[in-house]
């Protein structure tokens, strides 16, 4: 006796539908993973950018949008033309050689302020929020 599986068209549907407005999905591919915390002194956010160096990273902040880019020259663009027509590739899994990402910082965030950190392939910024933000803490006094 043959058995024929059949697809529900009604689960295919969802999961196409979930997969355009699931937003608390991981990235895709050649987008960096990040986590964003925040606490009463400020934001904190970890790249994760696993084989850029400190140099290939660029990181900007205009106006309100801070970008994270980082872009791995190939080996044979760093040696010169001549080495690069030798290279050939017999197998290529891993060509992301950019990331880039944006976020809109909130309105509390001091810009001016950002610090960054990269270590073991984490990128760590540290954006500190303004005095007037920071919560005021009110002393109750019993009589």
């Amino acid at each position: 006796m043959n058995y024929m599986v059949t697809k529900n068209r009604v689960n295919d549907m969802d999961r196409l539908f979930d997969s355009f407005f699931r937003w608390d999905s991981a990235p895709s591919a050649g987008v960096p993973a990040v986590d964003i915390t925040e606490s009463e002194t400020g934001y904190e956010i970890v790249a994760e950018l696993p084989g850029f160096s400190e140099d290939e990273l660029d990181i900007q902040v205009k106006e309100n949008l801070l970008t994270i880019r980082a872009e791995r020259m190939e080996k044979a663009e760093k040696e010169g033309a001549e080495e690069k027509s030798e290279v050939r590739y017999l197998k290529r899994e891993r060509s992301i050689s950019s990331y880039s990402r944006s976020f809109y910082l909130p309105k509390d965030a001091q810009k001016e302020g950002i610090e960054a950190e990269f270590k073991n392939g984490l990128l760590t910024l540290t954006v500190a929020k303004q005095e007037e933000a920071k919560p005021l803490t009110i002393q109750v006094k019993t009589k």
